[in-house]
């Protein structure tokens, strides 16, 4: 679902670290309530506001993760 925020991991046992991502379109292969296929990516949150923000953001990016020039966040606000 666009907009979950997930942990990346290889899907073995204990190897989610530190690294996650936000799903801008609906990856039905990485959810985690489709309980036909193991889930590698747990999803533990959502951006409830400025999806557009990261929709902007990725039109900048490319297939090969390089982006067409720096992007730099400023601020984030993680509210509890």
């Amino acid at each position: 679902e666009p907009g979950t925020l997930s942990m990346a991991n290889t899907g073995r046992p204990n190897s989610g670290g530190s690294q996650f991502f936000i799903n801008t379109a609906h990856n039905a292969f990485l959810d985690w309530w489709d309980t036909s296929t193991p889930s590698k990516h747990p999803v533990f949150g959502k951006v409830n506001d400025g999806l557009e923000v990261l929709k902007t953001l990725e039109s900048f990016g490319s297939r090969q993760g390089k982006t067409a020039k720096p992007l730099r966040m400023n601020k984030i606000t993680i509210v509890r």
